[in-house]
């Protein structure tokens, strides 16, 4: 699992295990307006935050850190990322030579089962170990199973991916139908599916697993709703790669849709006619429907269906959009069968009051299941309804489908972590320690979170006082300053003005283009992989030149997208590793080993030339320039990095130097760096941004579903990536405890990933904290610390000089 940061650090999961106590901050600094003591309040330095404290919808590692101080977790970790079997009475763990005890909400066990399946028995605290809310109420199993149903629900859009283990009946649940009647029904949509894509006709024909009047309500189905698939589709991709023609169409992307793919165009009188005839001024209501956009393409198709998918359809196929309609219909066809009944619970997660326990059960081993168990439990009284808690009638604190009441919180979070949240206004997030948090009340009363905009201002705040604590990124100037300011020149916690805490960090990172936004039709096809290989291969030969330079020895290029603190990470050593984009297009090796920087540019950018070319591009022999794009390619993309809007980002040179190697051969690459880094994250989740540079922070286990896997394309998928073989071995990869197996699996899914030339691995950095020795009571700072555990980890013992 990944999770991923802005600047260094953006989180996508909810996970106590991941990197989210890698602070990345800024924060307020002396007094404040409610007149605490100085010496009651620590002040922390954060970057601008979105606003969604929410454990379940939460996007970036600054909210993920606001919900985390008040929330606690099912089940605890430790300094090695892994789970806490034993969290109510302690669970002794040595590192680095130190015996260190961890407690947490509750105890696991696991069972292997003969059958394949899997037990999860998790008791939590109760009795004289009862936890609280921060608002005073007990904390029980109902919660946790409030919680569970929740990330279960189909209204539940958040990035963490609980909904995909395979829990007993959690398709059932999730779809509102019996196994044996969903079974039924995909079975006979299946073999409808076959006969009509093969006869590209709905003509019945007799088979087996189907009635004549089942295969007509099927391909009824297809007939009516398919088109509504396809146009969507061409809307969909036209949207995400034309975006620079919504100008030409008042901003309307079903009108946008049309005009690229030829269904519509303006008359002599400036309205906006389809192909279906009917007419638009592109004013107010009077814009096309995808209603619209179905009569035009069955006007143009003379309403033959497989006609049109064969020539219009963009990102999908005939198979793809059955796909899409067959889900609909087996749920139709399902729910006639099962009448007034519902499927009230998922079988796999059962409680038990008596003892506060629940279990889950899974199908199958699945190595992730154990980190999902993670999860925060939210109080079901805040972010749900008690009212609705009956589990007889399928109802478990909130209504089935409608997660309302828990988007109504995200704003504000709480919990029974140690802090409970004040406010957030003026930059500054508020927490006052939470007097019933159980594992004793913070040693710090006050705690707040303040953003500085741009990361250089976070060393000098800590200098002047403003602030506590901080994490700068690493960088030659930064050290020497710190060096400097300490009297004993001490870059470490010893250092006796301002204390240094440098962490190998399990994360990196990495430039990420979009196969949606930069291919040539078809995302998958050899010509849109070529042209994302021809700008990796140019990112990839600059990035000794820009990582030497600005963290010289505190950083290092990787050449996966992985971190090489992880044990899946490939070594040179394996067999198989490969220096990143290091070959042509003919698959021949770029680069000699003895090859200068200055050789080694000029062969990059050779062999870049070679790719535009392969990708379609039209190439100038006497200018040696390109002079038109292939259709749906462009001779202009644009890159988004976090740099503060003045370039302080490890990765800024890079693109300024591939930016002018470009331009020498026409194509032109535009740099976008934001003041506010959330123009970057909000462009990603509109699926916007061409290319862009940013950090993934790693979890203990590196399972890629949620960045990687087709089915989290609209969440966490960034890349747009869609390789069924990829999915396949992600799926496997989770099948097995054999990390020597798994990191075999994962090998192969990087390989598909760096070919698809979608992410760009750069380097693996140091994390830095700095702590100010004067205000903070550093006997007090967690010891130790790791990519899993920071001083976040033991926050409520942090006490103030």
């Amino acid at each position: 699992m990944k999770t991923r940061i802005s600047k260094w650090l953006r989180i996508f999961v909810v996970s106590v295990l991941s990197a989210t106590f890698a602070l990345v901050a800024a924060s307020c600094g002396g007094g404040t307006d409610n007149g605490e003591k100085k010496n009651d309040t620590l002040v922390v330095a954060y970057a601008n935050f979105s606003n969604k404290f929410s454990p379940y919808f939460a996007t970036t590692a600054y909210d993920v850190d606001v919900y985390t101080l008040t929330q606690v977790s099912l089940l605890a970790g430790d300094r090695g990322g892994n789970v806490v079997y034993k969290g109510i009475e302690g669970e002794t763990i040595p590192y680095n030579g130190t015996d260190y005890t961890y407690y947490g909400l509750g105890d696991l066990t696991v069972t292997q089962n003969n059958d394949g399946s899997v037990y999860y028995d998790v008791t939590i605290r109760s009795g004289d170990k009862q936890v609280y809310f921060s608002d005073g109420k007990p904390l029980t199993i109902k919660d946790v199973v409030f919680s569970m149903y929740a990330y279960s629900d189909v209204d539940y859009d958040g990035s963490t991916t609980f909904y995909s283990l395979p829990i007993k009946g959690m398709n059932e649940w999730r779809t509102n139908l019996s196994t044996a009647v969903y079974d039924k029904w995909a079975g006979v949509a299946g073999a409808i599916k076959n006969v009509i894509v093969d006869q590209e006709s709905y003509e019945y024909v007799a088979g087996e697993g189907y009635s004549e009047e089942q295969f007509n309500s099927f391909a009824n189905s297809v007939n009516d709703l398919g088109w509504y698939e396809l146009a969507n589709d061409i809307i969909g991709y036209c949207a995400l790669n034309y975006a620079s023609y919504l100008s030409v169409v008042n901003n309307n992307e079903v009108a946008l849709g049309m005009y690229v793919w030829g269904f519509g165009d303006y008359d002599d009188e400036d309205n906006f006619v389809d192909l279906a005839g009917d007419s638009f001024t592109l004013e107010g209501d009077d814009v096309p429907s995808v209603e619209d956009y179905v009569k035009s393409l069955k006007a143009g198709y003379d309403g033959n269906f497989f006609d049109a998918v064969g020539v219009e359809a963009a990102n999908g196929d005939l198979e793809s959009y059955i796909d899409a309609v067959a889900e609909d219909w087996i749920a139709t066809s399902g729910r006639d069968e099962m009448g007034d009944a519902n499927v009230n619970s998922i079988s796999g997660i059962t409680y038990n009051e008596a003892n506060q326990s629940v279990r889950i059960e899974t199908t199958k081993f699945d190595a992730v299941t154990v980190y999902q168990l993670t999860l925060s439990v939210t109080p079901m009284h805040y972010y749900g309804d008690t009212r609705l808690w009956d589990p007889a009638n399928g109802s478990y604190g909130f209504t089935r489908g409608n997660l309302d009441s828990i988007r109504e919180k995200t704003t504000k979070p709480l919990g029974a972590g140690p802090y409970k949240f004040v406010d957030y206004k003026g930059g500054i997030v508020s927490f006052e320690a939470n007097a019933k948090y159980w594992e004793g009340e913070p040693k710090t009363k006050y705690l707040k979170l303040k953003e500085y905009s741009a990361d250089s201002d976070k060393f000098p705040a800590l200098v002047a006082g403003d602030i506590d604590i901080a994490t700068p990124s690493i960088n030659k100037t930064v050290c020497d300053a710190i060096k400097k300011i300490n009297k004993n020149g001490e870059l470490s916690l010893a250092g006796d003005f301002v204390a240094t805490d440098l962490v190998d960090y399990n994360g990196y990172g990495y430039i990420g283009i979009d196969a949606n936004r930069v291919s040539v039709g078809n995302k998958a096809s050899e010509a849109s992989k070529n042209l994302r290989k021809a700008f990796a291969t140019l990112f990839a030969a600059y990035r000794e030149y820009t990582v030497n330079s600005y963290y010289e020895d505190r950083a290092s290029v990787i050449e996966y997208p992985i971190s090489n603190a992880s044990w899946a990470a490939p070594q040179p050593a394996d067999n198989g590793y490969a220096i990143a984009f290091s070959k042509d297009v003919n698959g021949n090796d770029i680069y000699s080993p003895d090859d200068k920087d200055a050789e080694k540019w000029a062969a990059a950018k050779d062999a870049a030339v070679g790719y535009f070319k392969a990708a379609g591009y039209t190439y100038d022999e006497n200018t040696d320039k390109f002079t038109a794009a292939p259709e749906g390619a462009k001779l202009e993309y644009e890159v988004t990095i976090p740099g503060d809007g003045v370039g302080d980002h490890p990765t800024f040179a890079l693109l300024v130097k591939v930016k002018e190697v470009l331009e020498t051969v026409g194509i032109s690459l535009i740099i976008n760096d934001p003041s506010d880094s959330n123009e970057l994250w909000n462009g990603l989740d509109a699926g916007t941004i061409d290319m862009w540079v940013a950090a993934w922070g790693g979890a203990a286990d590196p399972d890629m579903y949620q960045v990687y896997h087709s089915d989290d394309l609209t969440k966490s998928n960034h890349y747009h990536i869609a390789d069924s073989q990829l999915d396949e071995l992600i799926m496997q990869a989770r099948s097995s405890s054999d990390k020597v197996y798994r990191k075999g699996v994962y090998k192969q899914c990087l390989d598909i990933i760096l070919d698809w030339a979608v992410e760009i691995p750069v380097y693996q950095r140091k994390d830095c904290t700095i702590y100010s020795p004067v205000r903070v009571n550093m006997d007090s700072i967690t010891k130790d610390t790791t990519p899993y555990w920071s001083y976040l980890a033991e926050i409520h013992l942090v006490e103030m000089n």
